[in-house]
C-alpha cells in the first residue's frame, strides 16, 4: 500500500469519525424531551409505556397491528392483575422488533417478551433494515424534524416522560366484517419461507433476551388472511430450535370462541374489539399461570391503572 492510499484512507476515516460525532451530538440535542408528539416522540401510543414506572411492566407484546388490534392489556390487568403493554407498530418487521426489544430493555426489565409470529416470517427490506440499525446508533435520523419543534429553552430542558396511555397501546375498533374460515388451518406438512434476514434478527432477539434474563414467547393471533399451516410449521420449527414456546391461537379459534361473522374488523386480517376481549381473557389466565406472574391489582406503583380501567370503556 503506497503513501497516497494510506493518506486517502486516513482522511476517509477522519471524515467518517467527524460525521459520526456530529450525528451523535445532534442525536443528543434533538432527542425527544417527552413521549408525546409535541415532545418529539414518534409512535406515541406505542411509547406510552415510558410514562409508566420503570420496571413495572411484566409483559411486553412486541408486534404488528395484529397485536395492537387483538390484545387488550387493561382487561387482562382487571382479570388477573397482569401488567402488560402493546409495544406494537403497523407494518412491523423483524428488524423493527429487534430495535424495539433493545429499546424497551433500557427502561424496563420484563419477565416476558411476546413476539408476533406474523412479524417473524414477514419479508423485510434490507435497506430498511440498514436504516433501522443506523437509527439506533444515531436517533437524529428519525428525530430530525425536532429542530422545527424545539426552541433553545426546550433543548436545554431535561427529558421527562409524562404521557401515559389508558389503553396501554391497544387500539379498540368496533367495526366488523365477516371472515371466511374455508380451508383455514388445514393440517399440512408444507413449510413457508423464513428469510435469512428474519432469522438473523430473530436470533439476535433471542440472544438479547437471554442475556437480559427475559423469557420469550411467540404468539400468533387469529388471522385467516395472514396465517396458514405452512407458516405455523415454519415458525414451530424455529421456535423449537431456539428453545422458546409458540402459542398459535389460529389453532384455537373454536376454543377461544372467535366468531368469523362478528369478531374481525376487516374480513379476517385483524380482530375487532369483541375478538380482542376473547383473546385477552384467555391470555390473562394463560400467561399468569404459565409464567407465575405477579398480581399487580393492588400494586402501589400501578395505582393509576385503577383510574385507567374506569376510563377504559370510553376509549
Amino acid at each position: 500500500m503506497n503513501k497516497d492510499t494510506i493518506r486517502h484512507s486516513a482522511l476517509v476515516l477522519v471524515f467518517l469519525g467527524i460525521l459520526a460525532a456530529l450525528l451523535a451530538a445532534a442525536s443528543w440535542v434533538y432527542r425527544p424531551r417527552d413521549n408525546t408528539k409535541q415532545g418529539g416522540m414518534d409512535y406515541v401510543m406505542a411509547h406510552g409505556y415510558l410514562g409508566e414506572p420503570a420496571g413495572s411492566i411484566d409483559v411486553f407484546f412486541v408486534g404488528s397491528s395484529e397485536f395492537y388490534s387483538g390484545i387488550a392489556p387493561m382487561p387482562m390487568w382487571e382479570r388477573s392483575g397482569l401488567s402488560s403493554y402493546d409495544f406494537a407498530t403497523g407494518a412491523q418487521r423483524s428488524y423493527n422488533a429487534d430495535a424495539m426489544v433493545s429499546e424497551l430493555l433500557q427502561t424496563h426489565h420484563p419477565r416476558l417478551v411476546v413476539l408476533d409470529g406474523y412479524v417473524a416470517l414477514k419479508q423485510g427490506n434490507p435497506d430498511e433494515a440498514v436504516f433501522t440499525k443506523l437509527s439506533q446508533w444515531f436517533p437524529v435520523l428519525i428525530n430530525h424534524e425536532n429542530w422545527k419543534r424545539f426552541d433553545w429553552e426546550t433543548i436545554c430542558s431535561p427529558v421527562a416522560y409524562t404521557h401515559r396511555e389508558i389503553n396501554k397501546g391497544f387500539r379498540p375498533d368496533g367495526r366488523h366484517a365477516p371472515a371466511s374460515y374455508e380451508g383455514f388451518m388445514t393440517p399440512s406438512e408444507e413449510r413457508a419461507d423464513l428469510p435469512l434476514l428474519n432469522r438473523l434478527y430473530l436470533d439476535h432477539i433471542m440472544e438479547t433476551c437471554r442475556e437480559a434474563g427475559v423469557e420469550v414467547l411467540f404468539i400468533t393471533l387469529p388471522s385467516p388472511e395472514n396465517w396458514d399451516y405452512a407458516r405455523h410449521n415454519t415458525l414451530q420449527d424455529y421456535a423449537d430450535a431456539a428453545g422458546v414456546p409458540l402459542l398459535d391461537l389460529n389453532l384455537m379459534v373454536t376454543e377461544l370462541g372467535i366468531d368469523p361473522e362478528c369478531d374481525y374488523r376487516d374480513g379476517g386480517d385483524h380482530l375487532n374489539s369483541a375478538g380482542a376481549e376473547k383473546v385477552s381473557a384467555y391470555l390473562a389466565d394463560y400467561l399468569r399461570e404459565t409464567y407465575h406472574l405477579e398480581d399487580h391489582r393492588e400494586d402501589p406503583a400501578l395505582a393509576g391503572w385503577k383510574e385507567d380501567i374506569m376510563l377504559y370503556p370510553e376509549h
